[in-house]
């Protein structure tokens, strides 16, 4: 049984995804993860470097489906009638992702990957009730474990680059993100 079975919202996956290791971590995970099917529909591309602009980016279409189950996760498509139910509550305040995301974390008792604050709030509020985890939080979690042979400074800047993401100087993680970007 994994000591953590987390759902991820779109940003967070892609996120994970341009780090460039998702695979590798998750193949000695013991934390499971899983994508939302509207969270995986949400994800239309991700930034890659621009080979006609030096220094430049372009974004690539990406099937986040096979991206996905080609590094183990589950997908997990809209459900029972109570998730349902939940989830058309928190649409009306969210994003469909997010929504989902969090119906689904709430009915299946697992964390809510997520880098967004408002559904972070949302999660907390006793009706809904769902911890939550974020990328950097992730992310640390595969250097201290080691499941990736990578450079901490490489795949936060990846991260940066092509995820467009840093944590905001509030974060709990900001401290650590900055430290291992030297």
């Amino acid at each position: 049984m994994p000591s953590k079975s987390v759902l991820l919202d779109t940003c967070c996956f892609l996120n994970l995804c341009v780090s460039g290791y998702l695979a590798e971590a998750l193949g000695g995970d013991d934390w499971s993860y899983a994508l939302s099917g509207i969270a995986a529909d949400e994800a239309l591309y991700v930034w890659r470097e621009n080979k006609m602009q030096e220094g430049g980016l372009e974004p690539v279409p990406v099937n986040s489906r096979a991206l996905a189950a080609s590094a183990g996760m589950r997908i997990v498509e809209v459900g029972e009638a109570a998730e349902i139910t939940l989830y058309v509550r928190l649409a009306v305040i969210l994003d469909d992702g997010e929504a989902h995301g969090l119906a689904v974390s709430k009915l299946t008792s697992r964390h809510f990957g997520t880098d967004d604050r408002k559904a972070a709030r949302v999660a907390l509020h006793p009706d809904v009730g769902v911890k939550t985890i974020t990328t950097p939080e992730i992310v640390k979690h595969w250097l201290d474990a080691r499941l990736v042979d990578a450079e901490p400074r490489v795949l936060l800047s990846n991260i940066e680059r092509y995820g467009k993401f840093r944590p905001r100087t509030d974060s709990p993680l900001a401290d650590w993100w900055a430290v291992n970007m030297v």
